[in-house]
């Protein structure tokens, strides 16, 4: 198999192989993208009126459990 380079911001690498990791066995989702997902839905509520129902709608849309 041909290796590909693979960039990310300023750093490039080569690679043979990537893996998905689409059901969390690996990295835990939530360790991750919780706490951006939590700052991000109160940067939302700053900057807006939506109210606190507005987050609770939200992680239901993108099926976040906190």
């Amino acid at each position: 198999m041909r290796p590909i380079q693979i960039k990310a911001g300023d750093v490039t690498t080569r690679a043979c192989c990537v893996v998905y990791d689409k059901d969390g066995t690996l990295v835990d989702f939530h360790s991750v993208w919780g706490p951006r997902m939590v700052r991000s839905a109160n940067a939302l509520l700053a900057a807006t009126d939506l109210g606190d129902d507005f987050v609770h709608h939200l992680y239901r849309a993108v099926g976040y459990d906190p």
